[in-house]
């Protein structure tokens, strides 16, 4: 896994250091009403939009072909 954290390239863009993940755990322990789910990379908030507003069958292509 830590060499796909440090490779170069297009996977670069998807990858967030360990401190994200720290920010949004520590916003979840403060908050008086934490939220279920926390997004912390792109495509994460990406497909959390598209699966709001696309039907599951085109989600499930999108998917497939991702």
């Amino acid at each position: 896994m830590e060499a796909r954290l440090q490779k170069e390239g297009a996977a670069v863009a998807f990858t967030l250091p360990a401190k994200a993940v720290v920010d949004k755990v520590i916003h979840a322990l403060e908050a008086k009403q934490p939220k279920i789910r926390y997004y912390v990379t792109f495509p994460t908030y990406l497909f959390a939009f598209l699966k709001r507003i696309l039907p599951t069958s085109w989600l499930d292509v999108l998917v497939r072909k991702v």
